[in-house]
């Protein structure tokens, strides 16, 4: 007679007997019973018990952690290319795109602030997000008349400054594509300019879930 043992790091309850047999598949039955081999149909359930042990533990453990992936948030702005803004071919300056960068950047902290940019000063307590470098590369002339659409977004935030990138659009192709690396800065007790750490809520603001 088959006799009655517990699994190794298995329950009390789940012991090996005749009514075992039916926890394992029918392939094994077969050769369990052909071989007449008792130690053959332990090692069978301690492996299915033991596989459906991590597996249950596995999927308790993805159920139990917090979703930590977020999305930047990207802002978009459209713009009219003026006369202006031109040389006498009627393409826009090089220099008038650090310009857009420029615009995009202010328009975008005050909309997802929630803030005036006028008052940006006064409620973090800063004398500005000051310009320390730029880049941009130049794809397809924008002209008089065209309608530029820009997207931009936080590359990156450090602990006083961040990175701003700006994709510009004509008709669907890409453009110019641009860089800002900027400064949250304040003033020292000594009245010297310096960075500030970014608040977390400002961070936070330019994530989404």
């Amino acid at each position: 007679m088959m006799g009655t043992r517990p699994l190794p790091g298995g329950p009390s309850s789940l012991r090996l007997n005749r009514n075992a047999l039916a926890f394992l598949p029918s392939y094994q039955f077969v050769e369990c019973r052909r071989a007449g081999c008792l130690q053959a149909v332990y090692r069978a359930l301690v492996r299915r018990y033991q596989s459906a042990a991590i597996k249950k533990a596995t999927e308790q453990q993805s159920s139990a952690m917090p979703h930590l992936v977020h999305h930047k948030l990207v802002h978009h702005k459209r713009l009219r290319i003026e006369w202006g803004h031109c040389d006498p071919a009627g393409i826009v300056f090089n220099s008038r795109f650090f310009e857009y960068f420029d615009w995009s950047t202010w328009e975008m902290f005050e909309s997802v602030l929630g803030v005036p940019r006028q008052d940006l000063f006064t409620t973090y307590d800063i004398i500005g997000v000051p310009l320390v470098d730029a880049q941009a590369r130049f794809h397809v002339p924008v002209k008089f008349g065209d309608f530029l659409d820009v997207a931009s977004e936080i590359g990156e935030f450090r602990r006083s400054s961040f990175d701003v990138t700006h994709r510009m659009t004509l008709a669907g192709e890409l453009a110019v594509e641009g860089r800002e690396t900027r400064v949250w800065a304040g003033r020292d007790a000594e009245g010297r300019i310096r960075g500030k750490p970014i608040p977390d809520e400002v961070i936070g603001r330019f994530r989404i879930a």
